[in-house]
């Protein structure tokens, strides 16, 4: 009778990370936090996840690429920033290095600040933004220091007064 019990609780969460799987994608460590939060054993857990990652429906580096993808399409971002996004759904760090270096990979990170630059300031960066404050717009954007130094020096930005 206890293994009938535990069958079927291993059957009814499948279910829910099923409908939860149909709405949108989660990484592994995402539904481990949320079965943990719904009073779910470790073990079924474990158990459960393990059939989804089988049947190729948990994929981490699938969710990594296709993730960070579009985070670099909607709007120009460093790869600190891009690092940091992906460690907060739970991307392990080995992997994060990966997918980012891949999506870096012959990408001049110079352009991709300046062009950030621009589409928040305009064409005339010259003129009408100062460095402190393209500095701290590139920062929180995950730019390290060098590209931003690189970036500011092209674009010829005044002191502030």
């Amino acid at each position: 009778m206890a293994k009938n019990k535990k069958e079927q609780r291993i059957s009814n969460l499948k279910e829910y990370i099923f409908n939860l799987l149909a709405r949108r994608d989660y990484t592994e460590e995402q539904l481990k936090e949320k079965l943990r939060k719904k009073g779910y054993p470790p073990d079924l857990i474990q158990e459960a996840i393990g059939y989804f990652k089988e049947k190729g429906l948990i994929d981490d580096e699938r969710l990594a690429f296709r993730y960070a993808q579009a985070r670099l399409s909607l709007k120009p971002r460093g790869p600190r920033l891009l690092d940091f996004e992906l460690s907060r759904k739970g991307i392990d760090k080995e992997l994060r290095a990966h997918v980012i270096n891949e999506l870096f990979k012959g990408k001049n990170e110079i352009a991709l600040a300046l062009n950030a630059l621009r589409k928040k300031y305009g064409e005339k960066i010259n003129s009408t933004v100062l460095k402190n404050k393209a500095y701290q717009f590139l920062m929180r954007l995950g730019f390290s220091y060098d590209t931003i130094s690189e970036v500011i020096n092209r674009t010829e930005i005044p002191d502030e007064e």
